[in-house]
């Protein structure tokens, strides 16, 4: 069988939110879940993009208790879907 990668998306609307999941449907459903939105709650010029993993390595979020780091480092250490940042907070 055939191992699942994770990726990693970017929930654009009012803020910018990054959750990896295996798909953007199960990014979206995490996000749902963790968040209480509703999915019509989404607006018409809201988006879910993927980020390419050839930008891991450079895309860099503040993590709490570890200061800046890059989703490639990121990644090496959590190995499960989840909601990894957001600028709400």
């Amino acid at each position: 069988m055939k191992e699942k990668k994770l990726k990693v998306f970017e929930i654009v609307g009012g803020e910018l939110e990054t959750v990896s999941h295996y798909s953007n449907i199960s990014a979206l459903r995490l996000y749902c879940n963790l968040t209480g939105i509703d999915l019509v709650e989404f607006s018409d010029t809201d988006e879910i993009r993927e980020i390419p993993e050839s930008e891991f390595e450079s895309r860099k979020f503040h993590l709490e208790g570890h200061g800046e780091i890059t989703i490639a480092e990121y990644l090496k250490t959590h190995k499960e879907p989840e909601f990894i940042c957001s600028t709400c907070f």
